[in-house]
């Protein structure tokens, strides 16, 4: 587990100011890899993490807009709901 490995660290609090961000900042964070995409490949660099990050950032964050009220959600686990439900799956057992 990561917490085991960086015990100093409240990954829950990373995880819902992140994943809150996310949903607040999906689009535009989006919009921005996509246009490290096309930079890459005008240096003729083969973007596939760049392309890769804006599609599932605009996946993520197209699926949780307007479920918070323009907010961040109240935590990764909410946030994570509203995008497995936008997938049409069923939340993982523990």
């Amino acid at each position: 587990m990561v917490q085991e490995g960086y015990p100093g660290m409240d990954w829950k609090a990373l995880a819902n100011q992140l994943v809150g961000r996310t949903a607040e900042h999906g689009a535009r964070r989006a919009d921005e890899m996509k246009e490290v995409a096309i930079t890459l490949r005008a240096m003729g660099i083969d973007p596939y993490m760049a392309d890769a990050a804006a599609k599932r950032i605009a996946s993520c964050g197209g699926a949780m807009k307007g479920h918070f009220n323009d907010g961040p959600p109240a935590s990764y686990q909410q946030a994570m709901d509203i995008v497995r439900q936008a997938r049409g799956k069923a939340q993982p057992e523990a």
